[in-house]
């Protein structure tokens, strides 16, 4: 036993926390299954983590997301705040992710209505009816395009991914709402093609018929058309020779699921090929380090070729994830730190502080190139790392720096860049630090731009002022395109879109007979 008279532990290490926290997983977790983020819902959820099953068997403690939604635990109030409070700390590219997921999961509507109030999306984004879609759910896409207003509905590549899936009687229930060649002016033959599954023709009739602009509004569409392709010939081939799958290791879905454990051993046996470089980039977007790894051991480039050279480093990483350890090490390697830190930004790999999104790689920065990281511009960095919604990285950002906090001195990109993330526990942390609030209200314009009710909701609670510049106008756009749907109710806070643009426009108004009055000082003390 430890004596009384020992000296108290010393405080801890915010930087060392980064490393050994377990709310890094809330950051970084790509909700696999079983679901961590499902898991720390039955962990607050005391009754239902000693709720046993018909068999009289103790539920698990580390649940798959469909086993939660199939519960009926988010219907009850008791989940729907549970599920609140797990968003909480989850980003926006999270929060989608999650609501995907919902979509895809075949849920009751109550409980996938529950999931959309709790993730705080209105409306929905497209990628949520993509993937309701492309896993058959018809009365999922239905309840999200006429009840919740979701946008970019491609009626023809919905027929496509609805009818690949092969559920009965859902290509003609599907064709009978989505009409897409009375309302969208596809052949007879173009929807029989669609209607019949067969997602590549689809994606060519896309690319085919409509402008650069209008196939960019759509990508998530052709994005998933193509990966249920993809999907469908890695299931169904027999026909593992060097020559007949060189094209589908440029694939992500090569890397994913019940093919990822066989990929670096396919690589391994392939001969140099020109689409390396291909698979470096969908290989380090879906994550797969190993394979990542052996690529680069091999010689591949992101560039395509096997001779590493400064510009062809620029060009080649912009199309590898920002974070990705592997390349990180071997760009960070390859490179002397002026290299990487060029003098002018559109010259050389990205600037350090475009890899703080990953705290893995911010420490392994700290690590290898030490006082170097410190030549990034500091609004940048200050600003990547607000951007990446981690508290636990914001946290140790000065102390990786050398420095004592400097958020306040770049509170005008830092503020913008928490909202962004869509991590509300983030723009709570720069609150409750006295950053000042930059004034000028982008931050709601974003929110609108995107339907984020939660972080407008965080914004307002924290004191963030509308600003000066178009909220009012990108809040009432919001409310134009969205159904009235209720929101959480929250204390001073509006409860529709609508209201928070007339709340936006009466401070905006506020504000014209100040700026009135000081403009005769400012025009006579210019400096």
């Amino acid at each position: 036993m430890a004596s009384a008279d020992a000296d108290p532990a010393p405080p801890p290490d915010p930087v060392a926390a980064v490393w050994s926290s377990p709310a890094l997983l809330g950051y970084t977790a790509s909700f696999l299954d079983p679901s961590h983020t499902a898991w720390s819902f039955i962990h607050v959820n005391k009754a239902a983590a000693a709720g046993f099953d018909a068999h009289g068997q103790l539920l698990p403690r580390t649940v798959s997301l469909r086993w939660l939604l199939g519960s009926g635990l988010l219907a009850t109030p008791e989940g729907r705040a549970h599920a609140r409070a797990m968003c909480y700390r989850l980003t926006l590219k999270q929060r989608v992710r999650l609501l995907c997921l919902s979509a895809a999961s075949g849920c009751s509507q109550e409980s996938l209505g529950a999931a959309v109030v709790a993730v705080g999306l209105s409306p929905p984004p497209v990628e949520v009816l993509v993937a309701a879609a492309s896993a058959g759910r018809l009365a999922a896409c239905r309840w999200l395009v006429e009840e919740l207003g979701c946008p970019g509905l491609h009626r023809l590549a919905c027929l496509s991914l609805l009818s690949a899936t092969g559920t009965a009687g859902v290509a003609a229930e599907a064709l009978a709402w989505l009409e897409p060649g009375a309302k969208e002016g596809w052949t007879e033959e173009q929807v029989g093609q669609a209607a019949s599954g067969d997602t590549r023709a689809v994606t060519v009739f896309m690319f085919i018929k409509l402008s650069a602009e209008e196939f960019r509004k759509t990508l998530p569409w052709p994005i998933e058309l193509l990966a249920v392709v993809h999907r469908k010939e890695l299931d169904q081939r027999s026909d593992w020779s060097h020559e007949s799958f060189v094209y589908l290791a440029a694939a992500e879905e090569f890397y994913l699921g019940p093919h990822a454990a066989q990929a670096v051993a396919r690589l391994a046996g392939l001969p140099w090929s020109d689409s390396f470089h291909r698979m470096l980039q969908a290989a380090s977007k879906a994550g797969h380090a190993e394979a990542v790894r052996h690529l680069l051991e091999r010689g591949v480039r992101p560039d395509g070729t096997s001779t590493p050279d400064v510009d062809a480093a620029s060009r080649g990483h912009a199309g590898l994830e920002a974070g990705s350890l592997p390349v990180v090490s071997w760009l960070v390697e390859t490179f002397n730190i002026s290299d990487l830190l060029p003098a002018m930004p559109s010259r050389g790999p990205p600037r350090l502080e475009s890899w703080l999104s990953s705290v893995p790689v911010a420490k392994w920065l700290e690590r290898t190139v030490g006082p170097a990281l410190g030549l990034s511009r500091r609004s940048r960095l200050y600003a990547a790392a607000a951007r990446s919604g981690s508290v636990v990285l914001m946290e140790a950002l000065p102390g990786l720096l050398g420095e004592e906090p400097q958020w306040s001195a770049h509170a005008t990109s830092v503020w913008p860049a928490a909202a962004a993330s869509g991590c509300e526990a983030a723009v709570d942390w720069l609150a409750a630090r006295g950053v000042r609030f930059p004034g000028c209200g982008h931050e709601y314009v974003n929110a609108a731009r995107i339907g984020d009710v939660s972080m407008l909701l965080r914004l307002r609670k924290v004191g963030c002022p509308y600003g000066y510049l178009q909220a009012a106008e990108a809040l009432a756009q919001a409310a134009s395109r969205v159904p009235a749907l209720p929101w959480l109710v929250e204390p001073g806070c509006p409860s529709n879109w609508g209201e928070a643009a007339a709340e936006a426009r009466a401070e905006k108004q506020g504000l014209v007979p100040r700026f009135a009055a000081a403009l005769p000082f400012v025009r006579k003390y210019p400096g």
